[in-house]
C-alpha cells in the first residue's frame, strides 16, 4: 500500500510575509529581527521549508534563517538575549576626575559639577551622566538647609557654649523658656538648592545655603515655649526696639509664667542676640526682676528648639492655605494663633529631649553647622 504524504494545513501564502521589512542594526552585516518573526522562521523550518524559501518569504537572508534555527536547537528558545546596553561614556579614570572636583569643591550640585567637569576636562557629557556616576558610587542628593552665615568668631562662641553645657541633661534644659521671633507670609516660594555627597561624609559649611535674617512681607510674631507647653504669642506690628521688647516680656513672658504657675526662680530665659535683646536697658530690666537668662551664642537657631516649632507651624499653615488662603494679614495672624494653640505636648517634650544631642553635635563640629543626622548620631553615642 502506497504511503500518502502528510499535508500541512499551514499555507504561508495567506500571510503577507513579503511585506515584512528587514530589521537591521547599525552594522549592516548583521540582521536583527523581531521575536515573533523568529518564531515563524522556526515554525516553517519544522515544516521542512528550505532556508532559502523561508528567507525569501520573511524578507531576510538565508544565513539569518540558519542562525535562528541553530539557536533554537541549541538553547530551546528564540527570545531576545540580555543586552549589555550603551558603552560607558566615563571610564574609571574619568570618574576619578569627577570625584576629584567634588572633593576640592564641596557642596556642588550636579549641574555645577557638570559645568566644572566640562570646562576643566573639555569633555562633553550630559548632566544625567554625572548624576548616574554619583548614584552608582552611593552618593546621595541633599537639599541645602538655610542657615545664618557663621564667622570664625561665631563658631568659637558656639563651641564655648556647647562645652559649658555638654553635661546638661534633658531635665536641666526643661527649666529653660525658649523664645524667638519669626516671620509668616501670605505668599512666597522656597527655592531649594541641591548638593551631592557620600552619606558617610561629615556635614560641612559648604552643605548649607547661607541666608540673612528676615525680608519680605507678612507678619512678625514673638512667642515662647516651656516644657509644659506653648506660651504666649504676640504679633509685632513694627520694628521692635528695646522699649517695645520690654513691653512684650512684661506682658507675654510673665503671662506665660502665670499660665503655668511658674516663678522667675523656676526658669532660665533664652533669647537670641538681636539688638533689642542685648541692649543695656533690656539687660537691666531682666536683672532687676531677678530673671536669669543665657548669654546665648550668636547665629544659633539650630540650638533654639522653638525654631523647629516655627517650621512645624509653617508646614501646617501651608497645608491650611490650600483650602483656606489667608485673605488679609489679620486673617494670617488668626491662622497662626489657631495652629499654635493646637501644638501637642509630645512635640514639645521631644524638642526638649533633643537638646543634649544638639549641644553634643555643636561641640563635635567645634561650633560649626549641624544637621538632623548628627542629632541621631549623638543620641546613639550617648
Amino acid at each position: 500500500m502506497s504511503k500518502v504524504p502528510i499535508q500541512s494545513s499551514f499555507k504561508p501564502e495567506v500571510y503577507n510575509f513579503r511585506s515584512l521589512k528587514k530589521h537591521k542594526t547599525n552594522d549592516e552585516s548583521k540582521e536583527e529581527i523581531p521575536e515573533i518573526d523568529r518564531k515563524i522562521i522556526c515554525f516553517l523550518r519544522q515544516l521542512n521549508y528550505s532556508t532559502r524559501k523561508i528567507g525569501k518569504l520573511m524578507g531576510v537572508g538565508s544565513s539569518t534563517v540558519s542562525k535562528t534555527w541553530k539557536r533554537k536547537e541549541e538553547t530551546g528558545s528564540v527570545k531576545d538575549r540580555k543586552r549589555t546596553g550603551r558603552p560607558r561614556l566615563l571610564l574609571s579614570d574619568d570618574e576619578k576626575e569627577v570625584f576629584d572636583i567634588l572633593s576640592s569643591k564641596k557642596g556642588l550640585s550636579a549641574s555645577e559639577l557638570h559645568f566644572n567637569y566640562t570646562v576643566q576636562k573639555n569633555k562633553h557629557i550630559s548632566k544625567e551622566t554625572i548624576r548616574n556616576v554619583l548614584r552608582n558610587n552611593n552618593y546621595t542628593s541633599y537639599i541645602k538647609p538655610k542657615k545664618p552665615l557663621l564667622s570664625k568668631d561665631s563658631k568659637a562662641e558656639r563651641y564655648k557654649f556647647a562645652e559649658e553645657h555638654l553635661n546638661w541633661t534633658a531635665n536641666d534644659w526643661k527649666k529653660v523658656v525658649f523664645s524667638d521671633e519669626s516671620k509668616f507670609i501670605r505668599f512666597g516660594c522656597n527655592h531649594r538648592q541641591f548638593y551631592w555627597k557620600h552619606p558617610g561624609d561629615p556635614f560641612q559649611d559648604e552643605y548649607v545655603k547661607g541666608m540673612k535674617a528676615f525680608g519680605g512681607g507678612g507678619v512678625m510674631i514673638w512667642g515662647c515655649i516651656t516644657s509644659q507647653g506653648v506660651g504666649h504669642l504676640c504679633c509685632i506690628e513694627s520694628n521692635i526696639d528695646s522699649e517695645a521688647y520690654r513691653i512684650i516680656l512684661a506682658k507675654e513672658l510673665f503671662g506665660t509664667l502665670l499660665q503655668y504657675d511658674l516663678s522667675v526662680d523656676d526658669i532660665i530665659f533664652q533669647q537670641d542676640q538681636a539688638p533689642a535683646h542685648r541692649s543695656g536697658d533690656t539687660k537691666d530690666w531682666l536683672y532687676y526682676r531677678n530673671l536669669e537668662y543665657f548669654d546665648w551664642p550668636p547665629y544659633s537657631p539650630d540650638l533654639n528648639i522653638i525654631e523647629d516649632l516655627w517650621s512645624i507651624i509653617k508646614q501646617r499653615l501651608e497645608k491650611l492655605h490650600e483650602r483656606e488662603p489667608a485673605e488679609t494679614l489679620d486673617h494670617l495672624w488668626d491662622q497662626v494663633r489657631r495652629i499654635w494653640g493646637m501644638i501637642d505636648i509630645n512635640i514639645i517634650n521631644n524638642l526638649y529631649e533633643s537638646m543634649p544631642e544638639r549641644i553634643a553635635a555643636v561641640y563635635k563640629q567645634k561650633g560649626g553647622y549641624i544637621c538632623k543626622k548628627m542629632l541621631k548620631e549623638s543620641k546613639k553615642e550617648s
